[in-house]
């Protein structure tokens, strides 16, 4: 099983194909840039890079705008 796969497995849902493209890049230790409608899920990449932080045992801080911009 990946980190992707034992990752989504927390999800009651599938991921959309820009969640396993933008997590794929995290995994490979790139960066990403995720662009979606309000409500599409970019959250869940920006989950999936606090939870390989704390798996590789690090350290994460996580922040988003409480507004929209």
């Amino acid at each position: 099983m990946t980190l992707l796969d034992d990752f989504a497995a927390g999800y009651p849902f599938g991921l959309d194909d820009f969640q396993v493209a933008g997590i794929s890049a995290l995994v490979e230790g790139r960066s990403a840039l995720v662009a979606a409608p309000t409500g599409a899920g970019k959250t869940v990449v920006g989950e999936f890079a606090v939870w390989q932080a704390l798996q590789r045992g690090g350290k994460c801080f996580y922040t988003t705008p409480i507004k929209a911009l």
